[in-house]
């Protein structure tokens, strides 16, 4: 079983990593990340955030919206330097074609897959997987010749399968056949079950995918959730 845990609105920062680093069912963590208007990577930590909240964190300066929510990537990761499980990074890409020249976007792109990379690679200790939604942005982490794994997350508005080390789905875009494809050519992959609380009295899509998931024993899978041990004991009990 390989859960994965996100920071939920309840958590601290500290309680929720070190939660992650003593929870011997918890694989690893997962953060998303956005770059600021002057070029600062940080660690964005708002559940139930928007796109109108992350074009306006782009569009602003590092001190001009500096609180507890916002961290530099480099000063979480020296934080957790000694963390012996996998760091997942979700890249919150979201400017808005009607507001920026599609050079600018490219430019500015560029510049956050390589301050990224560099921010990484002071960390050569660590298990990142990092991805986005983005088939440009994904090319541009794979010509950096990382030395980690990159992945594509596949949604409504992107369902190219671009190649890539690993996929991450949500439940709506679970496909056995697709998903045993994957398996086969060797690929990882992890359904991101972010924002559903786990209930054996849950009647919902997202629940009758993860009994799909279960019941056709997709064991190597990665697991997604904002509330690791009531999806631990949820999957233990059936």
């Amino acid at each position: 079983m390989n859960i994965i845990s996100r920071k939920n609105s309840a958590d601290t920062l500290v309680n929720f990593l070190s939660s992650c680093a003593t929870r011997k069912y918890v694989k690893g963590f997962h953060i998303d990340i956005v770059m600021t208007k002057d070029e600062q990577i940080i660690y964005y930590s708002v559940v139930g955030s928007t796109q109108n909240d992350i074009n306006t964190i782009q569009n602003e300066n590092f001190l001009e919206i500096k609180t507890s929510q916002f961290i530099r990537l480099e000063e979480l990761l020296n934080y957790v330097r000694n963390f012996e499980k996998m760091i997942v990074i979700n890249i919150y890409n979201a400017y808005d074609l009607l507001n920026n020249e599609i050079e600018d976007i490219a430019r500015r792109n560029e510049k956050y897959i390589n301050n990224l990379v560099a921010i990484l690679d002071e960390f050569p200790m660590l298990d990142f997987y990092v991805e986005t939604n983005n088939n440009a942005i994904l090319e541009l982490l794979k010509r950096n010749n990382p030395n980690f794994e990159v992945g594509l997350v596949v949604s409504i508005n992107n369902l190219d399968f671009k190649e890539a080390d690993y996929y991450s789905l949500t439940p709506n875009m679970i496909n056995l056949k697709i998903m045993d494809e994957l398996l086969k050519n060797g690929k990882e992959i992890m359904i991101n079950f972010s924002n559903w609380y786990p209930s054996t009295n849950c009647v919902s899509n997202t629940k009758k995918a993860l009994d799909l998931l279960i019941d056709n024993n997709y064991d190597s899978i990665y697991y997604i959730t904002d509330y690791p041990e009531e999806f631990y004991n949820f999957l233990t009990k059936r």
